[in-house]
């Protein structure tokens, strides 16, 4: 989900939206379409939310969402919902809210990581809940900031069932063949401040969330199956101490950290201050998880 402000977007077709209006004056407008692919569209007040699915480029939605395919998307975008913007200022200014991220790969079967997953599934926190052609790895917790879901599916085989036919259609009958064998890993991230955690990134801008060169996927995915993890590195022993004892009076909360380090030097801290403190928080952790 992306937020930004209405000055960068003209609004060419408001009657394909729905309209709120209040005494006379036009309060809210949404665009929303389910099939064959999702777009949502909202403009309120001076933010405009846009949302759409990776299947929204029909024929090339098997290019995952990045810094090559993103333009082609944004461009979707206005195609569809009737809107103007430049692409090079939604991807300058959106803020990403919350997002699904992908990677696809082959070689293997489902059947056989499903059980890979159940058997080596280490972490209390962590569930799995199994499917016939796919799983899930569900954290057990309570509150949205701390949700996090992997979804482990057949993309073949997920790309024949019935609700897909629509798509198929719009797509073109040869986008199945490009996910022949391939089964698609999908991280869901629920809050800015997990994508700023897990792509080890500042701020949410879409432009940094396109750049982030973190492999969330695999790292979380190690973490529920205990696979070792490396102590931190580059940083000295003292150094992770004092990260340490911080971390432990702030409750592990890096938002509060790096805003009282703002306050104090008057900027925000250097990229790399924030990346110790994660790497260390990481590598804690790991190791109160597999006590």
């Amino acid at each position: 989900m992306l937020s930004v402000d209405r000055k960068h977007i003209n609004l060419i077709n408001p009657h394909i939206y729905e309209q709120r209006v209040k005494e006379g004056i036009i309060i809210q407008q949404v665009y929303e379409q389910t099939d064959p692919c999702y777009l949502y569209l909202k403009i309120k007040d001076k933010k405009v939310i846009i949302k759409f699915s990776g299947k929204l480029t029909g024929s090339e939605s098997y290019k995952l969402i990045s810094q090559k395919t993103i333009n082609n998307y944004l461009d979707k975008v206005k195609e569809i919902a009737g809107v103007e913007f430049t692409n090079a200022k939604i991807i300058q200014h959106a803020d990403v809210c919350s997002c699904d991220l992908t990677v696809d790969c082959s070689g293997a079967t489902i059947n056989s990581l499903k059980e890979e997953a159940r058997r080596g599934i280490k972490n209390a926190k962590w569930e799995i809940k199994q499917h016939k052609t796919s799983y899930e790895l569900i954290k057990k917790v309570t509150t949205k900031r701390n949700r996090q879901r992997i979804i482990v599916y057949d993309k073949e085989k997920e790309m024949n069932r019935a609700e897909n036919r629509s798509f198929i259609a719009y797509a073109g009958e040869g986008i199945v063949e490009h996910f022949k064998n391939t089964i698609r890993f999908e991280l869901n991230i629920y809050t800015m401040q997990q994508i700023r955690d897990l792509l080890n990134i500042d701020d949410n801008k879409l432009h940094n969330v396109l750049n982030s060169t973190a492999n969330p996927i695999s790292d979380v995915y190690d973490q529920i199956l205990a696979k070792p993890t490396p102590r931190p590195t580059n940083i000295s022993p003292y150094k992770q101490f004092q990260i340490t004892k911080i971390l432990a009076h702030y409750d592990n909360n890096l938002s509060l950290i790096e805003h009282d380090i703002r306050q104090a030097i008057g900027r925000s801290p250097r990229p790399k201050i924030m990346n110790e403190y994660r790497e260390v928080l990481k590598h804690l952790q790991y190791h109160q998880n597999n006590r």
